[in-house]
C-alpha cells in the first residue's frame, strides 16, 4: 500500500531560456514581460512568479538555451501520492502527476507557462511494480517529481534507475526540503516505487533520508 502520509513536494521543471537570453536591444515587449515573471540572482537560483509572489528555484542543469530548475521551498499544502489501490505507486497514473502538470502550474503566468520545455522523463514501468522488475518507460511531462536514482543514491534492486544523478545532491543534507518562511524541515515524494509491491513510493524524510 502507499504510505499514507500526505508529503510536500519537490517540484521540477525546464524552462526554456532563449527569449530571455537576448542582447537588450533585441527584447521585444513580451519578452520584457517574461522577464517579469523570471528574475535571476547569482547564477545558482532564479525567481519564479507563482500567483502573486516570487518563489526561488535551484537551477540544477544547463543544456543550451534550457535549464533544469528545482522548487528551493516545498509547497506548503501537503499532497497524497495517489489513491490507496493497487499499482497506485505508477507515476504516469498518478494524482501527483495531475496536480503538479494542472493545479500547480495554473499558479505560473502565460508567459512563463509558455516557455516552459516538455522534458522526456524516465518511470517505472507498471508492468515492473510487484514484481522487482527492470522495465521503465518514458513519459513528456513539463512538472515532475525526481527519482530516487536522480538525487544520487546507490543501486537498488528493487529500485528501476529512472534518469541520471544531479551532481547538486551530493549528501543527506543536500536533500533536505524546508517549509516556506520556517526552518522546519518535512518528508517529501520521489516519483520512484519501490518496486517490490506495487503501491509503495520511495520518499525522503525530514533528515534528508529515505524514509526518514
Amino acid at each position: 500500500m502507499i504510505k499514507r502520509r500526505n508529503n510536500s513536494n519537490y517540484i521540477v521543471l525546464t524552462l526554456l531560456l532563449a527569449a530571455i537570453l537576448l542582447s537588450a536591444c533585441e527584447k521585444s515587449a513580451d519578452q520584457l514581460n517574461v522577464l517579469a515573471d523570471l528574475r535571476t540572482f547569482g547564477d545558482k537560483t532564479i525567481y519564479i512568479k507563482e500567483d502573486d509572489d516570487y518563489k526561488p528555484y535551484y537551477v540544477l542543469r544547463q543544456n543550451g538555451n534550457a535549464v533544469l530548475v528545482l522548487r528551493k521551498l516545498l509547497l506548503a499544502e501537503p499532497h497524497p501520492y495517489n489513491k490507496n489501490e493497487r499499482f497506485g505507486a505508477y507515476y504516469a497514473s498518478s494524482e501527483i502527476d495531475d496536480f503538479l502538470n494542472a493545479d500547480f502550474i495554473d499558479r505560473l503566468s502565460t508567459l512563463t507557462r509558455d516557455n516552459i520545455v516538455t522534458s522526456e522523463i524516465e518511470i517505472t514501468h507498471i508492468d515492473s511494480l510487484g514484481s522487482v522488475g527492470g522495465q521503465k518507460e518514458t513519459i513528456e511531462r513539463a512538472v515532475f517529481l525526481l527519482s530516487y536514482h536522480e538525487l544520487g543514491l546507490p543501486e537498488l534492486s528493487i529500485v528501476v534507475k529512472e534518469g541520471q544523478p544531479i551532481d547538486f545532491f551530493k549528501d543527506d543534507a543536500s536533500r533536505i526540503a524546508y517549509f516556506e518562511g520556517t526552518d522546519t524541515a518535512s518528508g517529501w515524494w520521489t516519483r520512484t516505487p519501490d518496486s517490490w509491491y506495487d503501491s509503495v513510493v520511495i520518499s525522503y524524510g525530514y533528515d534528508g533520508r529515505v524514509g526518514g
